[in-house]
């Protein structure tokens, strides 16, 4: 299994722009999940926030329009998140919670077991 992931991992390639053109192509509706948290920890209802953000995806896709605009423009948002907070949740960085520390440890560990195989 490991010698199956090392081809894997010794072959894929990353081409972050178009990484961040696909994120682009929903104008931010990806990150609804993240906003949805956020206003959980503000508050609100899990399930109102998660009902509250499916209505305004489907406006941001309906519209044609950013998420960001979509989102400051309502009350129940903006009344519990301020910008910079809304912000922070549309930012795919801020979403990647422990995945850098996760790969980091996994190199680590694969590096020390060829060490240890030399």
């Amino acid at each position: 299994m490991l010698f199956l992931m090392s081809g894997v991992i010794g072959n894929l390639c990353v081409y972050e722009q178009r990484m961040q053109g696909n994120i682009g192509l929903t104008q931010g509706r990806l990150m609804s999940e993240a906003v949805m948290m956020a206003l959980a920890q503000k508050g609100m209802n899990r399930q109102e926030a998660h009902e509250l953000m499916r209505k305004l995806a489907l406006k941001s896709e309906h519209e044609a329009r950013p998420f960001k605009e979509v989102l400051l423009e309502d009350k129940l948002v903006t009344k519990r998140l301020n910008k910079k907070e809304i912000e922070k949740a549309l930012n795919p960085k801020n979403y990647l919670g422990t995945t850098v520390s996760q790969i980091d440890s996994v190199v680590k560990k694969t590096m020390d077991e060829r060490r240890t195989r030399e």
